[in-house]
Order: C-alpha cells, then sequence, then structure tokens
C-alpha cells in the first residue's frame, strides 16, 4: 500500500489483518519540515540547507516570520529555493471569522503560486478551545479561497501546554473528549505542539497529575493514527537554548520506544528575538541548536519508512534511468531517493541506456541512505562506472561512499570507492585507515564492479568475476554515514580531488555478501532479494450487473468475476445511486500504478449500493491462467454510508474451494464506515470538490495469511462481508465502489540456452547468466557426463574428437 499525501489518510481506514496496532506510522525523511520566525531570511541562502535539502527536508512557513522576517526579496529566493519541495504553512485562528486570515493566506502564498502540502492552524491557543463548527467553516474557507484539495488543514493543539489544564490532562485525553475527536476526524489529522523541554519539566514534576502529560501525548497520537488519520508534531525551542537538539533527541527516541512515532516532525521556533542574540534562529544546518541544525540532525535520527526494516537483502537501488530532472529514485521500495547536485547531468549511449555524467570538479548525487557497518555486517555494493581520465590519473577520486559527513568522533569515518582502492575508516590517524587496491580502472569503458564482504572478508569484482583472492581485515563503524555517489565535499566547495570524472550507472546496495552467481546477475540486471512490486490483478469500478458484473481490469493471466448477494436482494444500481459514487481515481489508497479506478459519477452503474441497512456480500473470484505465480497484496474498496443505520461494518474472507488459506482476513471495528448524517451531510454540488470523495478508501492486507500465494492454475474466492445495519425502512443505505485486488507476480526463471557457432574447426559455445557449465558425451544411453575442460565460463573453445558427441549446459 502507497499512501501519496497526507490528505489522502484523511479518509483512509487501514486493516493490517497481522498486526495489532493499526497505523503506527514511521516518519520518512521526507517527512521533516523546518523553518521559524527568528532568522526566516536564513531560509534563502541556499549553503545553510543544502544536505538538509538534498536529503528530502522540507520547508515550513510561520507566517509572523514571513511577514515580518524577510524582504521581499528574500521571500522570492526562498520560493525559488524550495519549489521542489514540499511546503507547511502555519495559519493563527480567529474564531468565527472566516475571511480575515483567509484573505492573509490567499495574498501571502497562493499569490505566489505556493500550494502547500498542509496547513496547521493555531484552533488551540491561548486558552482557547474551538467549537466543532466554527473549525469546520474556518477549514472550508481556506479552500474556497483556493486552496488546492489536495492540501490538509489540521488544528495544532497546545490545548496541553497549557497552565490552566496541565492538572487535568488525565481527565481530557483525546480518546474521551468527543470535541476533540470530532475535529481531528474532520481535518483528517492533528498537529501537537510539544516543546521537548516542556515535555521533560512537565514529566519531571513533583505533581503526579502534571506528570500525565506524557500519557495524555501518547493517547493523543494513538487514537487518531488507529483511525488513520495524520499526526505532525512540532519540536520548538521553548527555553532550551543549545541544549535545543540534546533535548530533541532524547524525545524523539520516548516516542520511538512507546511506538508513537508521528507521520511528519515540524522544526521551528516562534520567537521574534534578534538573531543575533537568539541561539535556536533558523539558522544553518552545521549548528545543531539552530533550527535547520536539528532538522538535519532529525533526519539521521529517525528509522526509514517501509513494511520492512532494510537489514538484510536489497537496501537501496539506484537504477539512473530518469534520463531528465534532479531526482534519483530508490527501485528498492525504501525510499532513500538521490538529488543529483551541482550540475550533474544525464547521458545516454547503446551500452548502458540512461546514466549519470559526473564533471570531476563539484557534481554528485547525495541520497537519504546511511550505513553503519560491524564487522559481522555483510554487505554487497555494486555499480557500471566510465572513467573519464587516463589510468593514473583522480586517483584520489570517488565513485561511490563518502569522505565527510562524519557522525562519530572519530577523524575519519568513511567508505570510498575509487579508482584504485577502497577505503574503509574509523579512526583518528591516516595510518589505521584499512586499504584494498585493485587494478586501476581503464579509461573510455564501461565496466561493472562490486564488492563483497562476508564478515571479515572482502572480494572484488570486475564484470561479474572475482578478482585475485579476498582480503581479511576488521573494520567497525557504529556511526551512520552518508552515502553520496560521484563525490564528496566537507562544504567548502573546494574537494575537487574527491570528486569522478566519468559516468555511473544502476548503483545497488545489499545488506547481504552476494554469491559469484548473484554478483553475475546483479551486472545482467537481475536482482537478487528484490521486494515485490505489487499491482492491481483485477478490480471492478462499474457494475453493469448485480450477480455478474464486467471486470473493468484484469492483468495478463488473470480471469476475474464477482457477485453480489443480500439475502433480501437489495444490491441496486439504478441511476439515482450515482450519487454514492466515487470519482478518487483509485481503489482503496491504491492508485493502480497505471490503472487508476475511473472518475465517472454520472451513472448508476458507477456504484454499487446495499439497500436500507441490509446484509450483504460481495464475492470476487480470481483465477490464474498465467505463467507465474502470484503474492497476492491486499482487497481495496471504497465505501459510504449515507446515514448511521447502514451495514457498516465490514469483513473480508477467504472461502472454501481457495488456493490458498481459507477463513476470516480481518473484520473491522462495529460501524467503522464513515456516514454523512443523510442528505445534508452529503455531497451534490459538482463544483464543490469533496462531492464524489467523501468515501473511506480501505485497504486490507492479504500477505499476513497463512498461504497468500496464488499458485499457477490456482482460483482464490474472497468475500466482502457488510453488516450491522437496521434492516428495513429505518435503515440506510450503504455506497460501494473501486473494489480492486493486488499481487505481485513472482519472477519467471529462464534458463540460459547454449548457443554455437563453429570458427576454423572449432565448436565455441556461448550463453548468458552465470554459475553454469558446459558437460559432454558421445553416448545418450550409456555412460556419463563429462566437464568440459574450462567448460564453466563463456566463450568454451572445443576441438571436436568425435563428430556424434552430445554436449549439454547445466548449473554448476
Amino acid at each position: 500500500m502507497k499512501i501519496n499525501s497526507i490528505l489522502r489518510l484523511n479518509r483512509v481506514l487501514l486493516a493490517l489483518a497481522w498486526s495489532v496496532s493499526l497505523c503506527m506510522a514511521t516518519v520518512a525523511q521526507n517527512e521533516i519540515f523546518c523553518g521559524g520566525v527568528s532568522g526566516c531570511s536564513n531560509l534563502a541562502v541556499a549553503a545553510n540547507s543544502d544536505e538538509f535539502r538534498a536529503a528530502g527536508g522540507n520547508i515550513f512557513i510561520h507566517s509572523v516570520g514571513w511577514d515580518n522576517h524577510t524582504t521581499e526579496a528574500q521571500k522570492n529566493t526562498i520560493v525559488q529555493l524550495w519549489q521542489d519541495h514540499e511546503w507547511g504553512i502555519e495559519m493563527g485562528f480567529s474564531a468565527y471569522d472566516y475571511t480575515s486570515r483567509q484573505n492573509a493566506y490567499k495574498s501571502r502564498y497562493l499569490d505566489r503560486g505556493i500550494q502547500a502540502k498542509f496547513i496547521t492552524v493555531n484552533a488551540y491557543s491561548s486558552g482557547r478551545i474551538p467549537e466543532v463548527d466554527d473549525w469546520i467553516l474556518d477549514r472550508q474557507a481556506y479552500y474556497d479561497k483556493g486552496v488546492d484539495s489536495s492540501t490538509a488543514i489540521y488544528a495544532t493543539f497546545e490545548y496541553q501546554n497549557m497552565a490552566e489544564y496541565q492538572t487535568t490532562l488525565h481527565q481530557n485525553l483525546v480518546s474521551d473528549r468527543t470535541d476533540f475527536q470530532e475535529i481531528i476526524t474532520a481535518s483528517g489529522g492533528m498537529t501537537l505542539d510539544i516543546p521537548p523541554t516542556v515535555y521533560f519539566r512537565r514529566i519531571n514534576s513533583t505533581n503526579s497529575n502534571i506528570r500525565k502529560y506524557h500519557d495524555w501525548i501518547l493517547d493523543a497520537i494513538r487514537w487518531a493514527q488507529s483511525r488513520g488519520h495524520t499526526v505532525g508534531i512540532i519540536v520548538s525551542p521553548n527555553s532550551a537554548r543549545t541544549n535545543y537538539d540534546e533535548d530533541t533527541k532524547a524525545f524523539v527516541e520516548i516516542l520511538e520506544t512507546e511506538n508513537a512515532l508521528p507521520n511528519f516532525f515540524i522544526v521551528e521556533n516562534y520567537s521574534p528575538e534578534d538573531p543575533a542574540t537568539y541561539d535556536n534562529e533558523v539558522g544553518n544546518e552545521d549548528t545543531p541548536h539552530h533550527q535547520l541544525g536539528c532538522a538535519r540532525l532529525l533526519q539521521g535520527w529517525l528509522p526509514v519508512s517501509g513494511d520492512i526494516d532494510p537489514t538484510s537483502g536489497l537496501v537501496a537501488h539506484w537504477p539512473l534511468d530518469e534520463g531528465a530532472g534532479t531526482n534519483a529514485v530508490d527501485a528498492s521500495g525504501y525510499g532513500f531517493d538521490g538529488e543529483l547536485l551541482n550540475g550533474a547531468t544525464w547521458g545516454s549511449d547503446a551500452t548502458r541506456d540512461s546514466y549519470v555524467v559526473f564533471d570531476g570538479t563539484d557534481d554528485r548525487i547525495a541520497t537519504t541512505f546511511t550505513y553503519a557497518l560491524a564487522e559481522t555486517n555483510d554487505f554487497t555494493w555494486a555499480w557500471w562506472a566510465k572513467k573519464a581520465t587516463a589510468p593514473g590519473a583522480d586517483n584520489g577520486s570517488i565513485m561511490v561512499g563518502n569522505r565527510y559527513g562524519n557522525t562519530g568522533s572519530e577523524n575519519y569515518e568513511f567508505i570510498k570507492f575509487t579508482p584504485i582502492s577502497v577505503q574503509f575508516a574509523n579512526s583518528d590517524t591516516a595510518g589505521a585507515i584499512e586499504r584494498y587496491d585493485y587494478s586501476d580502472i581503464p579509461q573510455d569503458e564501461w565496466h561493472h564492479y562490486a564488492m563483497v564482504k562476508d564478515g571479515t572478508s572482502y572480494q572484488w569484482y570486475v564484470d561479474g568475476v572475482a578478482q585475485g583472492v579476498a582480503s581479511n581485515f576488521v573494520y567497525n563503524e557504529s556511526s551512520p554515514l552518508p552515502f553520496l555517489i560521484g563525490g564528496d565535499d566537507d562544504g567548502s566547495g573546494t574537494k575537487v580531488n574527491e570528486h569522478f570524472e566519468g559516468c555511473i550507472d544502476d548503483v545497488v546496495l545489499y545488506r547481504e555478501a552476494l554469491t559469484p552467481a548473484e554478483v553475475a546477475d546483479v551486472r545482467d540486471g537481475h536482482y537478487p532479494y528484490a521486494q515485490l512490486v505489487y499491482e492491481l490483478i483485477a478490480g471492478w469500478d462499474t457494475w453493469d450487473s448485480i450477480s455478474a458484473p464486467t471486470p473493468t481490469f484484469a492483468a495478463a493471466g488473470i480471469t476475474a468475476s464477482a457477485t453480489a448477494f443480500s439475502p433480501d436482494g437489495n444490491w441496486n444500481t439504478s441511476a439515482t445511486e450515482d450519487r454514492g459514487s466515487s470519482k478518487d481515481g483509485t481503489w482503496g489508497t491504491f492508485d493502480g500504478d497505471g490503472n487508476p479506478a475511473g472518475t465517472n459519477t454520472t451513472l448508476g452503474v458507477d456504484c454499487i449500493s446495499l439497500l436500507n441497512g441490509r446484509n450483504g456480500s460481495i464475492t470476487l473470484t480470481i483465477s490464474n491462467i498465467g505463467s507465474s505465480d502470484i503474492y497476492l497484496g491486499a482487497i481495496h474498496f471504497d465505501a459510504l454510508a449515507f446515514r448511521a443505520n447502514a451495514a457498516r461494518t465490514y469483513a473480508v474472507n477467504v472461502l472454501a474451494g481457495s488456493d490458498i488459506t481459507v477463513g476470516n482476513v480481518f473484520t473491522s471495528a462495529d460501524q467503522a464506515i464513515t456516514e454523512l448524517g443523510g442528505t445534508a451531510g452529503l455531497k451534490t454540488d459538482d463544483l464543490d470538490p469533496e462531492t464524489h470523495d467523501q468515501h473511506d478508501d480501505i485497504d486490507v492486507s492479504l500477505a499476513g495469511i497463512a498461504d497468500s500465494t496464488l499458485e499457477v492454475g490456482g482460483v482464490a474466492i474472497l468475500e466482502l462481508v457488510f453488516s450491522g445495519g437496521t434492516p428495513g425502512n429505518s435503515g440506510h443505505h450503504l455506497w460501494i465502489d473501486n473494489v480492486g485486488i493486488t499481487g505481485a507476480f513472482s519472477p519467471v526463471t529462464v534458463s540460459p540456452m547454449l548457443e554455437y557457432e563453429m570458427i576454423g574447426g572449432d565448436m565455441v559455445f556461448n550463453w548468458t547468466g552465470s554459475g553454469m557449465k558446459v558437460q559432454s558425451r558421445t553416448n545418450l544411453i550409456e555412460g556419463v557426463w563429462i566437464d568440459v575442460p574450462d567448460g564453466d565460463s563463456p566463450p568454451v573453445n572445443i576441438t571436436p574428437a568425435n563428430s556424434g558427441a552430445f554436449f549439454r549446459l547445466i548449473e554448476q
């Protein structure tokens, strides 16, 4: 499952069948925002935030800083410098005034072309607790002024920090306060203002009730995230001064221990104090207690988002196939995207198609990947390179790795691969750096390079072939170090000798010691341990029949059918039911990866409805008639209830006759599907962006069941069940749309073919791939197969001694 925006979360019900804790978020590095009031103009200086931006950092603007602490020229520079990054914006709140703040937002930001990812509104501050209806109207007024529908608008909670409530927090938990819940739900999330210094002051109070501050925060995060809502945390300095970074790190560690990390962090100050006398100005990323410095450190403190912690297997992969732009996407699925810096350009040729060209001066790719290696850790790093300079020149330039950006206490902390050696440093003296020498890479030739670390053994490969014998030494590095492609610099911009001149392509990192055959596979573009890629295998977004609706989409090798059933026959696709259709184009939250759901909403068949509170089910049958097994991912759908008495409880079952584990996969909480409260809540104006976009986007994972593999020739029969309504005239309608099933096709292994040609009386055998050998025999009925001398790598030359000989290619 992939969430594409914070706003998308505001109607998501995540149903992870194997997890007790629903939607406990892990913060990705591109979900850290930085800004503030004091020193806001620092955001206009590129050097202040180079590494933070390169690592995916985003900008946060406090309107007081924007208005009072930046010039018009600085505003223009900030917009240009941060235009490729996400924006978060803080606004004030005026009760029952729906124009003044919104007009100010329009003139400050919308008129400059800024569409933020989210807006945080200080609705809970100065002792104020907003009315729910007032908040909803205030929020809608921003959209009426032109804020894009994809921009989330959250209320910022400072309630927990207010002195008048500090001893009664335990009596006002979010899980107990319906007014808090309604505002969070209406917004799809919340922002919590939690200065780490205040947090530690409160939890160390002698008053036991004040110490409940910790419990209130955890309750707020868990309540919101367990319902699919987004949570952001503002870590402001308060009175921390030079202890700001240390306090923030300690606070983040507590959240991680409690499994309560938010979906995003905001690092900002509120102070109008002169930056010259204020320790916590926006400042620069090299000063830890500045906002940018703390935000840069935060990028390294947080775990990386993803369903699997990348401690083994393929952990990062930059194919460098984009061919344009400055993004280098990580294809591993872990989100370690890179950014081309300082004018690194794209190239293409017949050998390697798309790749990146480096000028040898300052070009490089900064990635968000970091590494820390112990002697017991295995790894494989592999890449293609073509050097532009002659052998002997630029021997200190870095193809991959790092030289600077130390995060530990030693003077030298790096792994860098140069044209003549790799160096492993974790020491205070240069003489203690471990070095592995290899032959200088040639000029103007593409070759594939790899280093395999197996414990304390290191083996260098060129073009999939091991070079010489392995070296043995001990290298331990406990601090996370940055990974760059094409060079490194200490921030001075003068380290020309550290930058590679030439071309690099297809950089792959493993936390495995690959076998020789696997190294050759990587060379050939086959990547062991790669994560499965889930795609839509079947989907229904129109309902031309109740008993046998035609699937809108079925992947190659898949046949699919469906039927809707109710004991009272109350599924319906009549013309009036078009009001319940979904236009968001997604299957649940899944965007279809090139196969989006339909957005038409004008016909009754654009959705299917379960009338008058009746129970009902939809049975989906998937047959695998292709050549690959399919690992089932999830069932996805959009759901919406007209009023409370609809069948709003849902379950997913696998029925008998399936080729996967039979039984209940997931059952929701009672009345889990959102209801609109009738005509007053249902949007019908086509000019309103929320019309036909009020559904819950629901995903139920199938990957956690004992056997979720739909083998070739197999059939899976899945059942969506809806219940809990009030049948009859007092019951209400439930609308279902965009039902989809995702899966990942297992890789098809193609056996290499033995080919030959006659050259001067010799037979010359060739094949692609690795780990194979040629054998021969003279009689297919009697005798045994004999290994051909030197027949384990192509080309293999043989002078036939017997015109009736037979040859075969077999795995070594």
